[in-house]
């Protein structure tokens, strides 16, 4: 076999949490899902571990990991948030690295990433090598090898970056055709001109570097990867291998590599199900070895190459103009007709600005403790990687060489952030899309405020004036925005917060939820001193002591703090540094003025107590915001289910007996369906499920002509699903569970209540795979044991449409 392919994924989403939070705030646009990570990792990231091949009655005949068939780098700061918040897509991207590995000559397909997508020409020397240590150290710390490749951010190339690549054992990368120059045999002398994408794809080529090292090259099929990404090749899966196939020459003598690279993203979030067009592609040309699927590690070693190649500098593959797109208004954009990007000029010279005044403040504080602070600043990533007391305390007695005080050591971490959210402020994105108002752009503005907070409070330089003076001159193509002044002062510097405001906030939350006496509020460790609630009718009233300490910073403090709540949604927080005689005075007092309650005065004696740290129900964080809405709410919708299931309750007496077919009024059948969706959640919220209750209520809802809003039984008709099939694959040789589980979904189906099948279907086929293996080794006597379980589990397979070849 001479016929290789190679499809590579470049998986990347930009960091988007809050920075003082650590944590990604709730973004509309992303409805329904919280925010962009959460919504693209279920149409993407978890549905290629995942993906389906479908036979022609649309029945699942596999399910495929195609990451284990990927070439794919995913970007460090995307998989911090994976590794958290979707741990078993995390494990499978693993898993797959290391199944590859196997199948690929000990060739691992998982490649490193720079750190966070900064466009490294337009970097500087410092920033160029740090996002290459942290991406390396990231890679390693994850997949437990070191990487052979990396992807460069937007393939934007340098000589510089390459060089650096090869110090830090990187031996190839990928860019667009469009990227090479010229090229010629290893040992000869004439170069040949191949600009304008004229390159052979099909081949890996040595670039030589300055320095007289050497790093190879692949150069993606530019049109194929184009046609993947935004000509809807993906829309079929056989279309997709015939079209790798045609570009292979007719006669072949030597191994050939046809290979494409588009984001990761295009596979399920692009294009909706392309991760199912690719698991066909691949069934598709295993089936018949029509090619042989490699990485590019793999081919780099079993052909190394035989020409050289100059590269274009200052080029990326998704700017025609070099890399002018993440420095000016050079006419790239998203589609926004009349508008213009030049905001992006004075966006990136204001972020220019802040580096090169915080570089010095870096250097000058951090001298005394160590004698290079870049170096620092490199090892950094052993922390944020693991921020654990120890670790933290092990970077500091390998890093710093004499001691230093609890201060000392808070300045000292308190530089390294500084350093982090300066460099994440360079992240691609901010300069990508068509305007300095969008979330993008407002995400690298709040990691420039973060590092120019740090910096204030570390030095008591004020840089923010003159960075909003240059930010000023950045117009957005919205009137009402104004410019990037403007949207710094009204979007972003609210964020910011400091030990005060959280304890604030964790304060007025504490209205709501029971904390432990140690408790983690977002970034922070919370622990209570003293504690004490007064409630008084429908008034409430906590006064406390807290410590708290970031667990980014290790700052560290004590706080007093008032929390009110008071009818009508009406609620305060209040929080100060300690002052012990002070606390002591309000924790007398404030009980007695909360028992003689006037609500204007109270309110006033506590402003003038916390004077400067009094805070409002509008200063929470928005996802305390909304959490608090949905609780203040809560007690206003059991009174609407109460007064709904009285209207409920008349109908059925006006209907008892009569068997009256009655039209209802719109706001009846509402009700009546309502309290039906309510009896339905209800019963599923038991254990164990009763299944005779739910026939009677499937039986009653029959009788009515209603569910036309079938979303919200949907949603618990498939949780419970799920639920069900977990406890039946901890013991799959249980028939009555399996019978449970199809009567539980003919009740649903012969209400035409759809449910959504995905992590049933995965459950269903992994747990059969596990079954048949294992029966494999059993003799045929006790495999005729197995035919009543056959054939309910078939039956079970037919309603969740998965069919096992066995």
């Amino acid at each position: 076999m001479n016929r290789y392919i190679c499809i590579h994924g470049h998986f990347y989403q930009p960091p988007r949490e809050n920075p003082w939070l650590d944590t990604i705030e709730i973004q509309d646009s992303a409805y329904p899902y919280p925010d962009w990570n959460q919504r693209i990792d279920y149409e993407c990231y978890v549905a290629n571990a995942y993906s389906r091949i479908m036979d022609t009655q649309n029945q699942i005949v596999k399910i495929m990991n195609n990451y284990t068939k990927f070439s794919f780098d995913f970007g460090p700061t995307l998989l911090t948030w994976v590794e958290e918040n979707a741990p078993d897509t995390y494990q499978k991207i693993l898993e797959a690295d290391q199944e590859s590995q196997k199948n690929f000559s000990g060739h691992g397909s998982a490649m490193a990433q720079a750190y966070n997508h900064m466009i490294m020409p337009l970097a500087n020397d410092r920033d160029k090598e740090t996002q290459i240590i942290w991406g390396i150290q990231d890679f390693e710390w994850r997949f437990r090898r070191k990487p052979e490749g990396m992807w460069l951010p937007e393939t934007a190339v340098d000589l510089k970056t390459l060089e650096l690549l090869v110090k830090y054992g990187i031996k190839f990368t990928i860019l667009s055709p469009y990227q090479a120059a010229e090229i010629k045999k290893i040992g000869e002398e004439e170069w040949v001109d191949v600009q304008g994408g004229k390159i052979d794809s099909q081949q890996p080529f040595l670039c030589p570097l300055p320095s007289g090292k050497e790093i190879a090259i692949f150069f993606y099929d530019g049109q194929i990867s184009n046609d993947v990404a935004f000509g809807g090749l993906l829309y079929n899966g056989e279309n997709l291998a015939k079209r790798l196939l045609s570009v292979f020459p007719g006669d072949m003598e030597e191994s050939r590599l046809v290979h494409i690279a588009t984001d990761g993203e295009t596979y399920g979030h692009h294009y909706q199900f392309g991760n199912m067009a690719l698991s066909y592609c691949v069934e598709f040309l295993e089936k018949d070895q029509l090619a042989k699927f490699t990485n590019y590690a793999e081919y780099l070693e079993s052909f190394p190459p035989t020409q050289e190649v100059k590269i274009m500098e200052n080029t990326a593959w998704s700017c025609s103009h070099g890399v002018k797109r993440w420095a000016q208004d050079c006419g790239c954009h998203i589609g926004h007709s009349g508008w213009n990007q030049k905001w992006r000029a004075p966006l990136k010279e204001a972020m220019d600005w802040l580096r090169d005044e915080l570089g010095p403040l870096y250097e000058k504080h951090l001298a005394q403790y160590v004698k290079d602070p870049w170096q620092l600043r490199n090892d950094y990533i052993q922390i944020l990687l693991d921020r654990s007391t120890a670790n933290i305390e092990r970077f500091f007695s390998e890093h710093i060489p004499s001691k230093v005080t609890p201060d000392e050591r808070v300045k000292i971490l308190k530089l390294l952030e500084l350093q982090k959210n300066t460099m994440f402020s360079y992240t691609s994105c901010g300069w990508f899309f068509d305007d300095i108002g969008g979330i993008e752009a407002k995400q690298i503005l709040q990691y420039a405020a973060r590092a120019i907070q740090l910096a204030n409070e570390v030095t008591a330089a004020d840089l923010e004036p003159g960075f909003l003076k240059i930010l000023q001159s950045a117009k957005s193509n919205d009137p009402k925005l104004k410019d990037g002044k403007k949207i710094y002062e009204q979007s972003i510097k609210q964020s910011a917060t400091n030990l005060q405001d959280m304890v604030a906030q964790y304060a007025m939350c504490a209205l709501f939820w029971d904390y432990e006496d140690s408790t983690e509020f977002y970034s922070y460790a919370i622990g209570r001193v003293n504690y004490q609630e007064q409630k008084e009718e429908k008034r409430k009233l906590i006064l406390g002591k807290v410590h708290i300490k970031s667990q980014m910073t290790w700052e560290e403090k004590d706080f007093d703090f008032v929390a009110l709540e008071l009818e009508e949604f009406n609620f305060y927080g209040f929080a100060r540094e300690s002052n012990a005689r002070s606390y002591e005075r309000i924790k007398k007092e404030l009980p007695k003025l909360f028992s003689d309650f006037e609500s204007t005065k109270f309110v006033k004696a506590l402003e003038k107590e916390f004077a400067g740290g009094i805070y409002y129900f509008q200063n929470l964080f928005r996802n305390e915001r909304t959490k608090v809405l949905n609780r203040v709410f809560q007690d206003a919708i059991e009174d609407i289910e109460a007064l709904c299931r009285q209207i409920y309750e008349r109908y059925l007496l006006v209907q008892e007996g009569r068997n009256l077919s009655l039209s209802l009024p719109r706001a009846l059948s509402m009700t009546i369906e309502y309290i039906f969706q309510q009896d339905l959640i209800k019963i599923l919220a038991q254990e164990p499920l009763d299944l005779a209750q739910l026939e009677k209520w499937s039986v009653e809802t029959k009788r009515l002509p209603l569910l036309t809003d079938k979303e919200i039984l949907s949603r618990a008709a498939s949780n419970k699903l799920e639920s069900l099939m977990e406890k039946w694959a901890q013991n799959p040789k249980d028939i009555e569970s399996i019978q449970c589980l199809i009567n539980y979904i003919n009740i649903f189906n012969n209400l035409f209540i759809p449910f959504y099948l995905w992590k049933s279907q995965n459950m269903y086929f992994l747990t059969a795979q596990k079954i048949m293996a294992a029966r494999k080794k059993e003799t045929d006597q006790e495999n005729n044991l197995w035919k009543k379980w056959d054939e309910y589990f078939k039956q079970l397979g037919n309603l969740l449409a998965v069919k096992i070849v066995q």
